[in-house]
């Protein structure tokens, strides 16, 4: 900017010595060059002041340029942060639901038990993830760190997601779905988070824990 604004200046100084009445027959002399009239001077002059200005508007354009392509890193890499966030945050609750769920047929339950169970193991493994989901997209919204939510699940959970939203259910939709999953824009991206191998992995251990015994 210093730069640009020391042309400017000197174009300043050279715009002022055309306020000298010269002789058309007379020579000019400025600056250790001679010119052999006023109108030879003058071109010289309009010639130097353009080059100076187009030179000026390009090192503008440079610098704003620049200061952009910046801000758009910043941006860019600020998105990025945000989406690693929601996928961690994501990623964390779903395997705490998974040890939990897991911990509870592998220690407390029977074979008998566990057979007759594998049937609902989807429609309880699910409920107890949506909870867990819930608390999860109320920390999101309240960060701030991501846009509205779409929870795909089955129409009897809309309410139970509700209820434990609280203030923040208006800023959550739904959509029905056999499966469990939600999903939300973050800088035009969309995550999405499926439970269905989660759900897989439960019902996996159980059948090798029956093969066992």
């Amino acid at each position: 900017m210093d730069s640009i604004l020391s042309r400017l200046e000197d174009f300043s100084r050279v715009s002022s010595l055309s306020d000298i009445v010269v002789p058309e027959d007379q020579t000019v002399s400025t600056v250790g060059v001679k010119f052999d009239s006023l109108a030879d001077f003058q071109k010289e002059q309009d010639k130097a002041y353009q080059e100076g200005y187009k030179k000026a508007i390009c090192d503008r354009e440079l610098y704003w340029k620049s200061k952009n392509n910046l801000m758009q890193q910043y941006h860019d890499n600020k998105m990025a942060d945000l989406r690693e966030l929601f996928e961690s945050c994501t990623t964390e609750a779903i395997s705490i639901a998974v040890r939990d769920s897991f911990k509870c047929f592998s220690d407390s339950l029977e074979i008998e038990v566990a057979q007759v169970l594998k049937s609902i193991l989807d429609i309880s493994f699910s409920r107890k993830a949506a909870i867990e989901f819930s608390r999860v997209i109320i920390d999101l919204l309240k960060k701030g760190d991501c846009g509205k939510i779409v929870v795909h699940c089955p129409n009897s959970f809309h309410s139970l997601i509700e209820e434990l939203l609280g203030e923040y259910s208006p800023m959550v939709c739904y959509e029905d779905s056999d499966t469990v999953e939600f999903s939300s824009k973050i800088s035009g991206s969309i995550i999405t988070t499926r439970l269905e191998s989660w759900s897989s992995d439960v019902k996996k251990h159980i059948e090798i824990q029956q093969d066992l015994k």
